[in-house]
């Protein structure tokens, strides 16, 4: 599976590396099956939006049968994963008899750098390129001035 190989993605506390494929979360590796890593890549790749169970059968399972019951298993992986429900964040919707959707604000970097893509766009949010004062501290917060406005924003 190819998918979006180039991307980098972050989404809460998590960050998905497609090319490497790693999922860690506060820097540490959270284990997952390739299956459920591949299913994951795809709803992250299309976060806020509908990914028919179709699709999911022919990129992930390309040439396969699979019924149903292992995709609703796959994504309850991904979910215990990602630690969603009791009391947690919720990342995926279950979109009866459509598919799944990937719900939390996703933010798309380039592979080879740390800067977001400035094509992506999130559910919630546009990200901007962020550039650190000083590559050992980077500064949190930015100001930049357009003529005729200011802008500050938190990273």
């Amino acid at each position: 599976m190819s998918l979006h190989h180039g991307h980098l993605y972050e989404f809460g506390p998590f960050r998905l590396e497609p090319k490497e494929r790693r999922l860690s979360r506060d820097g540490q590796d959270v284990p997952l099956p390739q299956k459920a890593f591949d299913v994951l890549v795809m709803l992250v790749s299309r976060a806020g939006h509908l990914v028919p169970k179709e699709d999911l059968f022919k990129q992930v399972w390309p040439g396969t049968f699979v019924e149903e019951a292992n995709l609703s298993y796959t994504v309850s992986v991904i979910r215990k994963a990602l630690h969603e429900g009791g009391g947690g964040d919720r990342y995926i919707d279950t979109v009866q008899k459509l598919g799944y959707r990937f719900t939390a604000a996703v933010r798309t970097l380039m592979a080879d750098s740390s800067t977001p893509d400035e094509q992506s766009t999130s559910v919630g949010a546009r990200f901007r390129p962020h550039e650190p004062t000083s590559p050992l501290v980077p500064d949190v917060t930015q100001t930049r001035q357009w003529p005729g406005r200011s802008l500050r924003w938190a990273v």
